[in-house]
C-alpha cells in the first residue's frame, strides 16, 4: 500500500503560487478538466480556464487533468462556455514542468526515483499516482519563457529535451509513454494522489538542456540544428 500524502498537493501549489507572484507581469491562462472523459468529447475538450493559481489552489479536488504549464490566452468554442480552445503548443507562453508519463501500477516509487536519480542525479519534485500508473513531475526553479522568434526555437529546444527525458526514462522504466504531448494535460495533484514529493527538488532549465545534449550525442540522436535567414 503506497502512502499517500495530502499535505503533498498543498505544497506543490504554493510553489506554482510562488512562481506566479515572482512572474506577476507575464499573466496568462492555464486549462483544467473535471475528467478524464472531458478530454475527448464529440464538441472538443470540455473544461474551463483558469487565471491563477489560487483559484486553481481552491478547486484543487474539483478537477481530474489540467495544464501544468501556461498559455497566453484561451477561449470557449459555444456560448455556454463549456468546450476551451487555446491549448496548442504555439500558443505557450511559459514551461514550469516536465512530465513522464508512466502506464502501469506494476513499479515502484522507489525505482521511479532511482531512475531519475541515475537519469538526472536528483529526484522528481513530485510524483502522482493516476488510475492506470504514474505520473513525475519534473518542476523547473524558474519557467522558460516561449516566443515566436526564430521560427519558435525556444519551443523546438524545449520539445527535444521532452523528447529525450521520455527516451532515457523508457529505458529505465516500464510502459513509459513515448508518445503523449510533451506540453499537453496531465493529471492533476489533489488531496489523494500524491505518493511522493520533493519540492526543494527543482531543476534548472541550463542543466537540463545540457544534459539533453549530452544525452543526443551519445545516443545518436539528432540535435537541433537552426539555420538563421539572412
Amino acid at each position: 500500500m503506497r502512502k499517500k500524502n495530502s499535505r503533498g498537493v498543498l505544497a506543490v501549489q504554493q510553489h506554482f503560487l510562488a512562481q506566479e507572484a515572482e512572474h506577476g507581469h507575464r499573466k496568462g491562462v492555464q486549462f483544467v478538466v473535471r475528467q478524464k472523459e472531458d478530454l475527448q468529447r464529440k464538441q472538443g475538450v470540455r473544461g474551463f480556464i483558469v487565471t491563477s493559481q489560487e483559484a486553481l489552489l481552491h478547486e484543487v479536488n474539483q478537477f481530474t487533468h489540467w495544464t501544468p504549464n501556461t498559455y497566453r490566452y484561451g477561449g470557449y468554442t459555444d456560448k455556454k462556455r463549456r468546450y476551451i480552445h487555446g491549448h496548442a503548443e504555439k500558443n505557450l507562453q511559459q514551461i514550469n514542468t516536465y512530465v513522464i508519463d508512466v502506464d502501469t501500477l506494476q513499479v515502484d516509487v522507489a525505482q521511479m526515483i532511482m531512475a531519475s536519480m541515475n537519469i538526472l542525479n536528483q529526484t522528481p519534485t513530485f510524483i502522482l499516482q493516476t488510475t492506470q500508473g504514474f505520473q513525475l513531475y519534473f518542476v523547473l526553479d524558474n519557467p522558460v519563457f516561449i516566443s515566436n522568434a526564430h521560427n519558435f526555437k525556444s519551443l523546438r529546444v524545449a520539445k527535444k529535451v521532452a523528447q529525450n527525458l521520455k527516451h532515457a526514462f523508457a529505458a529505465e522504466l516500464p510502459n513509459v509513454d513515448r508518445g503523449c504531448n510533451d506540453f499537453g494535460f496531465f493529471r492533476a495533484p489533489n488531496l489523494e494522489n500524491v505518493v511522493f514529493e520533493n519540492i526543494r527538488e527543482t531543476f534548472d532549465y541550463a542543466n537540463l538542456m545540457s544534459w539533453s545534449q549530452v544525452y543526443s550525442d551519445k545516443h545518436d540522436r539528432p540535435q537541433l540544428h537552426v539555420v538563421e535567414k539572412t
